[in-house]
């Protein structure tokens, strides 16, 4: 607006007036200055709060049904948005391909938006939104969503009922979110008529103070990468993960790497079950035991429990080098020797590893406060074995990213159905080529009928709440058609029988995570009992990880380890000019640290669910049971119980 101003001013006073044009732009500038200033202090003084209006007797039912909604959709949209990431509506994917998405898949209607990760064209994207947008997201929420809960709202209770617009305001607040209507309404019966305009709505949950801490937690890891720096930690001190060393033998250490990443995943999911929030709910056992403290800033939030969740089912990526046919291999010292080797080797036997890993997989971070759940995910990024580089610029995420991409060439007709070809109505029909996702529309009677982008060998993709996705991969190099069949969620109620002594239930405290993934079918879901008892599934094969943990008695002490970490580094400016390089090694000191909730069963199973399967009352999973352990050492027992697969009854 400036720079048109300028243009318009600079034309009609340009000359002996120049002087006078250059005040009055800068009047100008000071105004625009002043009057977003305006506008930020007053959004930030303004603070809605319920307004009780006198109403008729004989309107009260109206009056309480309106409010009832108002309260329900609000509820609604703010349980969503602490579900989800601080979003109702997730953000366009501005990539669409690869192993990772612009969110974390916790089940196909909970999508937890990332706040930073890196898309699978290595280009870095920010997606945290701020209070402002979290209200216009319930907001629209509200307006999209309010007149279905009123339903036949014409007659009501032998009123005639007369509605006009709605225009909705939504406050976030630190304890609460309230919700204003505007809503013209004119009743009438018989002889009476009365007409309401405002609505109240409130909703006591605390998104706001829990979006702050989030805020915090999200910009410690922006500014000191903690989440990269443990996990480098847990590369340096497990014997698993081959990182940097040397062992006193005359053949060469060899890993697969498959399995590398197996015990990569379960050593993530470990250690991130330990992680806390300093100043949120726990108790540590000795000031020493701060390894696992996130100091984030928060203050005294005791009432405030945070917690940080990985699971292996999800989405994980490795790279590492050297690697040879999936093997990573160490070197002998004298393995050059030549004919000399055996000679050299009755003096000295030593073999010595280097591996460069290039990792990414995310961390969900959950807040909690009086039974109300916000969470957003993050993802983690290990470059050439450090923490990602903050970049000056990143790309922030617009809903209209992909517009550009997605003009409308080729005629397509796209039929959607479920797998008993049953047409599917009001599907969401998507196409996606190489980097990018167009949206296409809903599907009319199983049908989608249009224009999609020219593409070779790329994807439709139909979506729709209460099943699982169907694609196809199509070229529309020339008119043609697709068929998308899509699976029907089956929800089914979930038991847990711990396999012990005694009764089998799972007792106060403990906890049973579930983690199950349909690798054909690219399908999965996690769980946690007792706070979940019922889960969606769709037929197939699913590979499975169950793992309980129990409330510790005292806590377990993990003891003080120090560990070498050796990188190489430029020798001085010459040296990073010239590639001249040298080693530093520095002792890293993990403390000693005391945990109150330890795993105490774990089993990996593979089980077939059919059709019928899903038809049943209930799921019942068995979580092995070895106790909690008396000593770090025994941990890995905890890998060697019997299990048994789930049934259903």
């Amino acid at each position: 607006m400036i720079t048109l101003l300028k243009k318009a001013l600079t034309e009609k006073l340009f000359g002996k007036r120049g002087q006078v044009t250059v005040f009055i732009l800068l009047g100008i500038l000071i105004v625009v200055i002043a009057g977003g200033i305006y506008y930020t202090v007053s959004r930030q003084n303004q603070t809605l709060e319920p307004k009780e209006t006198e109403v008729p007797s004989q309107a009260q039912t109206v009056n309480l049904y309106i409010k009832q909604c108002v309260n329900t959709v609000l509820e609604s949209g703010v349980n969503i948005i602490g579900r989800q990431g601080g979003y109702i509506e997730i953000p366009q994917d501005p990539v669409g391909v690869g192993e990772f998405k612009n969110y974390l898949p916790l089940s196909i209607n909970n999508k937890v938006v990332y706040w930073y990760y890196k898309a699978d064209n290595n280009v870095d994207f920010i997606q945290k939104p701020s209070i402002e947008s979290m209200e216009q997201e319930v907001t629209n929420y509200i307006d999209n969503n309010l007149m279905n809960c009123l339903g036949g709202f014409n007659e009501y209770q032998g009123f005639n009922v007369r509605k006009g617009k709605i225009s909705v305001l939504v406050d976030i607040q630190k304890s609460k979110v309230v919700t204003r209507v505007d809503f013209p309404v004119r009743i009438e019966k018989g002889d009476f008529s009365f007409d309401f305009d405002t609505f109240y709505g409130e909703y006591n949950a605390p998104l706001g103070e829990l979006f702050e801490i989030a805020e915090k937690v999200y910009d410690k890891e922006q500014g000191d990468y903690f989440l990269e720096k443990k996990t480098l930690d847990m590369m340096s001190v497990y014997d698993e993960i081959p990182y940097v060393g040397e062992v006193d033998s005359c053949v060469a250490p060899v890993w697969v790497k498959y399995t590398v990443i197996k015990d990569f995943k379960r050593i993530i999911r470990d250690n991130t079950l330990f992680y806390k929030i300093k100043g949120t709910d726990y108790v540590l056992s000795r000031d020493k035991n701060s390894y696992y403290e996130i100091d984030a800033g928060v203050g005294n939030a005791k009432d405030v429990h945070g917690g940080f969740l990985f699971s292996e089912t999800w989405p994980f990526t490795l790279e590492v080098f050297p690697e040879e046919n999936g093997l990573l291999k160490g070197h002998s010292v004298t393995e050059n020797l030549g004919e000399a080797r055996g000679l050299a080797e009755a003096f000295v036997c030593m073999s010595t590893y280097e591996f460069i890993y290039n990792v990414q997989y995310p961390v969900l971070i959950i807040l909690n406060k009086n039974d109300y759940t916000f969470q957003f995910s993050n993802m983690v990024v290990i470059d050439k074995n450090t923490p990602r580089v903050n970049k000056d610029e990143f790309f922030t995420v617009d809903k209209e990213y992909d517009q550009r991409f997605c003009q409308k060439q080729i005629d397509f007709n796209v039929d959607v159905v479920d797998e008993k070809f049953n047409v599917i109505d009001k599907a969401d029909v998507k196409y996606k080529c190489i980097t990018h996702s167009c949206k296409l529309g809903q599907s009319d009677n199983g049908l989608w009928k249009g224009q999609v982008p020219l593409c070779i060998n790329g994807e439709f993709v139909g979506e729709k709440e209460g099943y699982h996705f169907g694609r196809a991969q199509i070229s529309t190099n020339e008119p043609g058609s697709a068929l998308l069949v899509l699976e029907k969620l089956k929800k089914i109620k979930v038991d847990v029988i711990a396999i012990r002594a005694g009764s089998g239930e799972v007792r106060e405290g403990e906890k049973v995570f579930i983690d199950l993934e349909e690798k054909n079918k690219k399908f999965s879901r996690f769980i946690i009992y007792p706070e979940q008892n019922e889960i969606e599934l769709i037929p197939g094969v699913y590979t499975a990880k169950i793992f309980m943990t129990s409330p510790v008695t005292g806590g377990l002490t993990v003891p003080e380890k120090t560990i070498n970490n050796c990188a190489t580094v430029p020798r001085g400016a010459f040296g990073a000019l010239f590639g001249i390089n040298e080693e530093k090694c520095e002792d890293v000191t993990i403390p000693s640290t005391t945990v109150d909730q330890m795993m105490t069963g774990t089993k990996d199973f593979t089980f077939l669910v059919t059709e019928n399967d899903l038809k049943k009352n209930k799921l019942i999973f068995y979580a092995p049971y070895y106790g909690v352990v008396k000593d770090v050492t025994d941990i890995g027992k905890l890998m060697e119980q019997e299990g048994k697969n789930p049934t259903f009854e």
